[in-house]
């Protein structure tokens, strides 16, 4: 094998072969292997790391394998094209086939441009929030009898704190969420971790973006009468901007914990740059609340609807 990919790096190797099965063949062999390990869910643990350094090795890892494959791929066919072309010099043969090599080289080169960016952003990014300066990173933390308390936003510090206080305070049957969001990925395994102590969850001013996937895992979701909610996609590591009809892991993860499928989907359709707050009345509908709390009286939902309605009917 070493020598094999020495062979072709050098432009030994047959054109055709170093084309067709080196650079094309190889390409979608990686594609339709990553398409198959997405839809086997491979990957569906990447979404509730909490630990910084594992997300750094993968993208290392990944970027830096893509890189020298590619590096590996464009010089070896490029130097296999130079070498048929300076063959056919003077023996009156065209080299249409090694320019065409050269040619599409070029454009797959150019083509890959506009992605250069993105991953630039989030390596950039990743340094950032390896150094302490999230654009996410206020929060406080306070554990107030069995009432577990995050004000401010969830990022991989704060999850990672929340979890080591439910790991060793087991009293702890509530947490209290005030935050406009923060990383899908901590947020959803703070809310697995929820959802397995089987905690109930208090928002009192407002829980948006991605603490609204902490808060949905809750058994227990409890609004203040005042509270707000807000929904709208995620975004990656890096702000980089995305167009999705759909962000679907928000849409799963909703559903997966009991969320009306409309109401996710509608969720889900949000962009990013705008947030959707619904009513008291939408949020219970969807399941998205359980309870509601008016500062003196903690209702269930049925029982909170049948208090407004008794109150109508005094009303007329």
């Amino acid at each position: 094998m070493g020598q094999y990919l020495l062979r072709h790096w050098r432009g030994d190797i047959d054109l055709a072969q170093s084309f067709w099965i080196n650079i094309f063949t190889v390409n979608l062999a990686i594609g339709v292997a990553l398409t198959v390990a997405t839809r086997l869910g491979a990957f569906d643990g990447a979404n509730q790391i909490t630990d910084l350094a594992p997300l750094i090795t993968v993208f290392v890892v990944t970027v830096g394998t893509t890189i020298v494959i590619a590096v590996w791929q464009i010089v070896g066919c490029w130097r296999s094209a130079a070498r048929v072309i300076r063959a056919r010099v003077g023996t009156g043969r065209l080299s249409l086939g090694p320019r065409f090599a050269q040619g599409a080289i070029i454009l797959g080169a150019i083509a890959t441009l506009p992605f250069l960016w993105p991953i630039a952003r989030q390596a950039y990014d990743l340094a950032l929030i390896s150094a302490g300066l999230d654009e996410v990173a206020e929060y406080h933390i306070d554990v107030v009898e069995d009432e577990l308390q995050l004000v401010g936003y969830i990022n991989f510090i704060s999850a990672r704190e929340m979890l080591n206080y439910l790991k060793y305070n087991p009293g702890i049957t509530l947490i209290y969420l005030e935050s406009a969001g923060g990383r899908i990925g901590p947020a959803q395994a703070l809310g697995k971790a929820m959802h397995e102590r089987q905690l109930k969850a208090y928002v009192e001013v407002e829980c948006s973006s991605a603490c609204t996937l902490a808060f949905v895992a809750a058994k227990e979701r409890i609004a203040h009468t005042g509270a707000r909610l807000g929904f709208h996609q995620s975004t990656v590591i890096g702000d980089v901007e995305h167009d999705m009809p759909v962000d679907t892991i928000q849409r799963d993860f909703l559903i997966a914990n009991g969320i009306d499928p409309a109401f996710a989907d509608r969720a889900a359709r949000v962009p990013a740059t705008t947030i959707w707050y619904p009513t008291l009345e939408e949020l219970a509908d969807a399941k998205v609340i359980t309870h509601v709390y008016d500062g003196d009286t903690m209702l269930t939902v049925a029982e909170w609807r049948a208090a407004r309605g008794e109150r109508a009917r005094l009303a007329r």
